[in-house]
């Protein structure tokens, strides 16, 4: 009798702590899904804030006209801010956003002192910057 009770509280044990495995498991796979997900929803809006505004600066360039505002990045102050880039180390296009950002932000910085020429060729330089960006985001 004891036996049966030993073995009975032994495969109930055994059923538990195999349920508990179970529910961890599954939670490690949503936590995965669902941080995956955010990822591509964050890298998404930043690749089409960097094509919105390689777009927009390239009619400036076509006209000729310098831009006399500051470019506006909410989507990266966002993403920079809430420490959420620090997830993108790894990404291959990781070094290619950092140095289209830091290009707007030194335009941003310096906008008000420049020349025309100097502003057209920082707008230039943003958008070369932005164009292998932009062309990952047609893919």
């Amino acid at each position: 009798m004891f036996l049966d009770i030993l073995i009975g509280a032994t495969g109930s044990a055994a059923g538990a702590f195999l349920g508990f495995l179970g529910a961890l498991y599954i939670q490690y796979i949503n936590n995965n899904r669902t941080k995956k997900e955010r990822d591509d929803l964050i890298l998404s809006n930043i690749k089409d804030e960097i094509s919105d505004i390689s777009s927009s600066l390239n009619e400036y360039l076509k006209k000729n006209t310098p831009l006399t505002y500051n470019i506006q990045t909410p989507n990266w102050d966002a993403t920079l801010y809430s420490g959420a880039i620090l997830e993108f180390i790894k990404n291959p296009l990781y070094a290619k956003t950092i140095n289209v950002y830091s290009c707007i932000k030194r335009f941003n910085s310096m906008r008000s002192s420049l020349n025309k020429e100097d502003n057209l060729s920082n707008i230039k330089d943003i958008v070369d910057a932005s164009v292998f960006i932009t062309n990952q985001q047609k893919e």
